[in-house]
């Protein structure tokens, strides 16, 4: 399992206004491996005893039995891409305003060689990616406003009201 993350911001003060502005990208990427559970058949003679399973599987008396089967291999990623802009305007010494904008698009999780499935409804049974869908689900645009408030009551620094609305999308 991995993690990647570059992210980078600018800041600009000009007059009573602070600017800042930046983005991210990420990418997350996990390789799983799961095959060590394909060697055991799991049975159930009626109760959780292995002797009574053992027994319920050699006169062929059980409850039901499993074995997991294929390649449990998965190398799976998903990327996802942010940028943002914020104003802090100070309209007074003790009142600063705050608004500001931020895109997110994560792409959906993707598996190397294909290996995912969903269920499709209008179909009925499981599809495969690159067997009738591209990808598991669509990717997903997020836009998020942020407006905030910053009231400096007594004008000493000591007691502020703070007041933030974010990602109101």
């Amino acid at each position: 399992t991995s993690s990647w993350s570059v992210s980078s911001a600018l800041t600009h003060t000009r007059g009573q206004h602070t600017m800042k502005m930046g983005g991210s990208w990420d990418l997350g990427k996990n390789h799983s491996l799961r095959n060590r559970a394909r060697s055991v058949i799991n049975v159930s003679g009626g109760t959780f005893d292995n002797v009574d399973s053992l027994t319920a599987l050699l006169l062929g008396r059980f409850d039901n039995a499993g074995r997991s089967f294929g390649s449990t291999s998965r190398n799976m990623s998903q990327p996802s891409f942010g940028v943002f802009f914020n104003d802090e305007w100070k309209v007074s010494p003790r009142v600063t305003v705050s608004g500001g904008l931020r895109y997110d698009i994560h792409w959906p999780v993707s598996e190397a060689n294909n290996l995912e499935s969903k269920f499709v409804p209008s179909l009925g049974k499981l599809v495969q990616v690159g067997q009738g869908i591209e990808s598991l689900y669509d990717k997903s645009h997020n836009l998020g406003p942020r407006v905030g408030l910053a009231w400096d009551v007594t004008g000493d620094g000591r007691l502020r009201i703070l007041g933030r609305k974010k990602d109101m999308f």
